[in-house]
């Protein structure tokens, strides 16, 4: 061996060493002591890098697990409502239901948005959290129907789910959360509901703004139909009169411009704008007509009513008496315009004559006013 002091190659049973006398025991008993240490040292660097080891173990397992929870609390689940609504098919062009989503997210944050549902109930996703649902406006079906809406709030909540799960609502509360939807009567619908329902098929009730386009104009028109249809019905209400023993509808052309007095069984029309002149008159009688009158008022003809029952038809030929009071020396009274006389062969012909017309042929708005009334007198 090697003296550890002078370096000496020396015997290794040595006690001493020959070359510089230095004792051997101490410095072959601190090697020992020496290889303990590093052992120890090495001991100590093996545990602490297993302990480093398990706590990074540990805290990658701690982060991964955080961010399949943080993943799962993100992922959206489908939430199925049921919706009831006659001629509502998403399927044939309508717009989808929009729905108001508001709440709490489970990591805090809010929501507040618009959702569509389609008439299958699908088209609402939300992440864990707890939230209401309220209809905020009707859809749009395709032929226009507008519809009105419960105004309830539907409480949905959404926990730790698998990713491919989807809530039904309706099955989970009974049915409870159902949404009935009822269709407004055209006459009924209001420019709120028609604007509220057309605003949001625009914002995404459809696919397109040429579709929300069209069922705006869809829902107005079957509105506006509904309207005239309603004015019209009115109107020929307004048109019909009845005396003692016959009815009888006016034509539509006299709508607003005349007025119609009942006695017993006479019914007068007269011009609106000169109430002192008649476009006609139909008189109830026991019998058919005998006297047919004059030249400048007659009757043209009569309807049997039957059980002996007739309805004469009276008119004045307004050309014929205009041509003959200007004939006249002195101004007749009543005295009657030009203006009025052609109010009323305008009335007497439904537009057809005019007073040029009738100066040349007296009867020229006979058989008109005949066509325009006669078919409708009838026996009540």
């Amino acid at each position: 061996m090697i003296c550890p002091y002078c370096h000496h190659e020396i015997d290794d049973e040595a006690v001493f060493c020959p070359e510089c006398g230095r004792p051997l025991e101490d410095a072959t008993s601190a090697a020992p002591a020496k290889k303990s240490h590093v052992k120890a040292i090495a001991i100590v660097v093996a545990v602490v890098c297993l302990v480093a080891g398990a706590a990074w173990w540990h805290y990658d397992q701690q982060q991964k697990a955080a961010q399949i929870a943080r993943e799962r609390a993100a992922t959206l689940h489908g939430v199925k409502v049921t919706v009831s609504a006659d001629g509502w098919d998403t399927a044939a062009g309508a717009s989808k239901l929009p729905v108001k989503v508001s709440g709490t997210k489970s990591d805090g944050s809010s929501v507040d948005e618009v959702q569509y549902v389609d008439s299958t109930g699908a088209g609402i996703e939300l992440s864990q959290g707890t939230y209401e649902l309220v209809v905020v406006a009707s859809p749009i079906a395709a032929d226009g129907t507008v519809y009105t809406y419960p105004d309830n709030t539907i409480a949905c909540e959404v926990g730790d789910l698998d990713p491919d799960a989807t809530i039904d609502l309706s099955a989970e509360s009974g049915g409870t959360a159902a949404i009935a939807l009822s269709p407004v009567a055209a006459l009924d619908v209001t420019d709120g509901q028609l604007f509220d329902a057309a605003h949001y098929a625009i914002l995404g009730g459809v696919a397109s703004d040429d579709a929300a386009k069209s069922l705006r104009d869809a829902a107005t028109k079957r509105r506006d139909d509904a309207i005239a249809q309603k004015k019209a019905e009115e109107a020929k209400a307004a048109r019909h009169v009845t005396a003692q023993t016959f009815q009888l509808d006016l034509p539509a052309y006299w709508d607003g411009r005349v007025k119609v007095t009942v006695e017993g069984d006479t019914v007068t029309v007269y011009s609106k704008k000169y109430s002192d002149m008649a476009v006609c008159s139909i008189e109830g009688n026991n019998g058919p007509v005998y006297a047919v009158g004059d030249i400048g008022n007659g009757c043209i003809a009569d309807v049997e009513l039957g059980g002996g029952k007739y309805a004469e038809i009276w008119m004045t030929r307004w050309g014929w008496m205009y041509d003959y009071q200007q004939n006249l020396k002195e101004k007749p009274s009543p005295h009657y315009s030009e203006e009025g006389v052609s109010e009323l062969i305008d009335l007497q012909s439904g537009g057809r004559c005019t007073l040029a017309d009738t100066q040349a042929d007296s009867l020229c708005a006979d058989q008109i006013l005949l066509d325009l009334i006669k078919p409708s007198i009838r026996a009540l």
